[in-house]
């Protein structure tokens, strides 16, 4: 497959070792994968893929400020943290990352919809009081929906944002932490 973003092939769920899936919060990372002797022989810190901190680490690093996170299955670059790298030109965004966001970019939409004239800055604080500890920012919200209304995760090409999601991923995502519109 080429590398032109319009030729990627869109992917609607989940991977089974997916960190976003709840069924794998706080398993062990996978077999053969020792973060420690990873930070020491790399001279970078390697993290727990499925622990609470990597996961707020990956939240709090970019996917609730707008950025798009590459699946691990298919990133050319896995072996830097662990994981078994991909033929480059199919990378794919992170399905279960993407169905976390969407949870909260919806929950934001019924908000505003549901109560036409409800002040943003009420919005802004009933969507933080149900995010728990790490709301999105506006500026994440906003280029979230400019993304996904866009298709992909940049103006220049970027990975295609699916145009849905299967039900299953959706309702078998999470996070390890208080969040009522994700962990319902």
């Amino acid at each position: 497959m080429s590398s032109n973003s319009s030729e990627r092939r869109e992917c609607a769920k989940a991977c089974a070792t997916c960190p976003f899936l709840r069924a794998n919060h706080g398993k062990p990372n996978p077999e053969g994968y020792d973060p420690k002797r990873a930070s020491k022989e790399h001279g970078h810190q390697f993290h727990d893929w499925y622990s609470t901190k990597n996961l707020a680490r990956l939240w709090n690093g970019g996917l609730k400020r707008g950025e798009g996170m590459v699946c691990h299955a298919t990133d050319p670059g896995a072996h830097e943290y662990g994981g078994k790298s991909a033929p480059p030109g199919n990378e794919r965004l992170c399905v279960g990352a993407l169905a976390v966001v969407a949870k909260h970019v919806m929950f934001f939409k019924a908000l505003i919809e549901g109560e036409p004239d409800i002040k943003p800055a009420e919005s802004r604080r009933r969507y933080r009081a149900a995010a728990g500890k790490y709301p999105m920012p506006p500026e994440g919200l906003f280029g979230w929906v400019w993304q996904m209304g866009l298709g992909r995760t940049d103006i220049l090409g970027g990975l295609s944002i699916p145009e849905s999601l299967e039900a299953e991923t959706v309702e078998s995502v999470g996070v390890p932490w208080n969040d009522s519109i994700v962990n319902q």
